[in-house]
Order: C-alpha cells, then structure tokens, then sequence
C-alpha cells in the first residue's frame, strides 16, 4: 500500500506538476528499503533473563521473573514485544513500548513446564512494529537452559494396592495387622477396634478401664526398585511414549516410598546398572535427578538385571518397572525368595516366593494410554 501510494504521487505530482507531491512520493519510496534496517537494528542488543526455582515436577505451577534488557550503550529500543516459550502457550511473555539504552524490564508470572529434563530448548521471539507501525518485524532464536523437570508421579491403583501390603508394616492402624514381633513400649486405653488379645489385664485391674499393649513395629528393611527396557522385539523409537508413562510410574513410586519412610535400592538400564541407596532426602533428590535426565537404553538380554539384584543382597521386596509389556520380559525372570512386583503401563503381575505370577488389572495413566 505504501509503494502504490507514494508510486501514485509521484506520477500526480509530475504530471500537475508539483514539486512538493514528488518529494512527498520520493520519501514514502525511500522509507521501503530503509524500514528494514531499521526494524533489523530496533530488534538487535537484546537479552533475556529468567529467574526458575531449582526443579519443579512436570504439570506443576512455580513462579518465574522475565527480565528484557536492552544492552545498547547509546540509543533506545522501541515498541519490544517478547514471546518466551518458558511462559506456555496462554502467555506472549511481556511488552514494553519504550526501552532505554541500558535498561531493563521485569515481569513476574506462573507458569509450568510440560516436558522432562535437565537441558531444554526454548523457542523465543522479539517481536516489534517499528517503524511505522504498519508491519510487525519478528527476530526468533532458540535459547538453551539448565533446568531440572522431574517425571509428573503417577501411582496406578493396582500398583498402589499392590505396594500396600508392602507397606502394612509400617501402617499405624494396629487393628488390621497381625501380633507384632516388635518389644513391648508401653500400654494405652483401649480404642474401638482393638483386638481383645491385646489387653494388658493387670494395667486393667489397677486402673479400672480396658489397657491395650503397645509393641515397636519394626519397618521394612528395604525394597528393591529396578527399571529395565528388555525386548526382543521393538526398537528404541518405538517406546518414546511408554518411556515416558513409565517415567512417571518410577516417580510415583519413589515418592510412595517416601511417604511411608521406606528405604530402598534403585537400579536401571538407562544409569549402566549402578545401584543407588537411598535412605534420606539427599539420595532421594539424586534419584529424582536421574530420573530427569533419564534416556531409554534398550536391551534383548535380562543378565545385567539379574546380576545387579543378586549382589544388593536381602530385600523384603522387589519391584521390576518397564516399558516393555510384562510377558515379553517375565518367563526370562528367575524364582526370588521375595515377593516381586513386575510393572508396565500396560500390565501388573506379582510373583510370590514359590508361586506363579497372578495377573492384576493395571491403570494406565491418561496422558500414556498406549495406541
């Protein structure tokens, strides 16, 4: 529109003649070529900032300060927009119609990351209308950041169900357990649902109301997390999504652990089978970070596994998590002398010492449903 319209005055201006409609054309003309420098150089000495929280779990809110900064020395930037991929999709990040030469603006907003990882790639972009205000100039790049985004913890019922029992011994409702091996603490007053072979008939006798016996429980000595990625069947490419569901499955399972005070020992096929204890909230945030920068290592042979849960020694329970649909990997499982949990976000089967595994029904989580 602009290149017709000072074309037309320039040719009406010749024609009248009037010399000041030709300058007036000559200069709309002249604005075309030098309008692209122009936006080239307003969208240049740029920078972004972000302050983020040290790790944050995938879907999770946590709050984020955006700092646009203008690094020219000399002369000031005008009508900045910028799009930041950290802001997601509902937000375009911040806008400023004036910035001065070294100044910044400050925005501070919610938001959440969608992906896992320790390294992301995010998509920005300064957008502006100078000059004119009649075209909109965009100048993209990709920013590089270091940010720790766990795995989003998902727990199936069937799988919490399952972990419970494991966890009974350290559950606090003493009516649903059995007598325990623990030594004898102290006494209190009967409570609705107290088994009758726990009162203490003495303390009874001397005080007038029912005594019940309280007992040290002792808890689990320990589990046995692993997660492996066997098949003979497909190829790394082929579990991007399942790789991912699972994912979240560890999590979830290491954060039930934690929840019910509950060491264990971690292993995995993507972390060369090294075992990682933990027993406190230092070695469960390095268990969290591992599961961050978690990459699928596909394997055929189940040795590895094997020899790795042979040298940890004693567990009161082991739990197996995969990608890999439970019957391509169980039938290579040797006999444990414990009860073992074997895991995918297809299937669920327990194996129990001297027993064949039974199938349990296992919920997917929605965002992995598998196709």
């Amino acid at each position: 529109m602009l290149a017709v319209i000072s074309f037309l005055a320039v040719l009406i201006g010749a024609l009248i003649p009037d010399p000041d409609i030709v300058r007036a054309g000559l200069f709309g003309l002249s604005l075309i070529p030098l309008s692209w420098p122009l936006a080239k150089w307003n969208l240049s000495s740029l920078s972004i900032q972000r302050t983020l929280p040290p790790d944050c779990f995938v879907g999770q809110l946590f709050s984020t300060d955006l700092i646009l900064s203008n690094n020219s020395r000399f002369l000031p930037r005008f009508s900045i927009e910028l799009e930041d991929g950290i802001a997601g999709p509902s937000e375009k990040g911040l806008s400023t119609p004036f910035l001065s030469q070294g100044a910044s603006v400050r925005r501070t907003m919610a938001t959440r990351m969608l992906r896992r990882g320790t390294h992301h790639r995010i998509r920005c972009a300064f957008i502006s209308e100078f000059p004119l205000g009649i075209w909109r100039s965009r100048r993209e790049f990709r920013d590089h950041i270091n940010f720790t985004v766990f795995p989003r913890p998902v727990l199936s019922r069937s799988l919490e169900d399952s972990a419970h029992a494991g966890f009974a011994d350290a559950d606090n409702v003493e009516s649903n357990h059995p007598d325990w091996s623990g030594d004898l603490h102290g006494i209190r007053r009967f409570q609705p649902g107290d088994r009758l072979k726990m009162i203490h008939w003495p303390a009874t006798g001397r005080t007038g109301d029912l005594m019940v016996r309280l007992y040290d429980r002792p808890l689990p000595q320990h589990f046995f997390i692993a997660y492996h990625s066997i098949s003979s069947i497909l190829t790394d490419g082929d579990r991007a999504d399942a790789f991912e569901g699972a994912m979240e499955l560890v999590c979830g399972l290491f954060l039930n652990c934690k929840a019910n005070a509950i060491p264990f020992d971690f292993a995995a096929s993507f972390n060369d089978w090294r075992t990682l204890r933990v027993r406190d909230a230092q070695s469960m945030d390095a268990a969290l970070h591992l599961l961050a920068a978690a990459r699928r290592t596909g394997e055929r042979d189940p040795s590895a596994l094997i020899r790795t849960i042979a040298a940890s020694g004693y567990h009161t329970r082991i739990f197996l998590l995969s990608d890999v649909p439970v019957r391509e990997w169980e039938p290579l499982l040797p006999d444990f002398p414990c009860e073992v949990t074997c895991l995918s976000i297809f299937d669920l089967r327990i194996r129990r010492p001297g027993r064949i595994f039974r199938m349990v029904s296992a919920s997917t989580p929605a965002s992995q449903s598998p196709t």
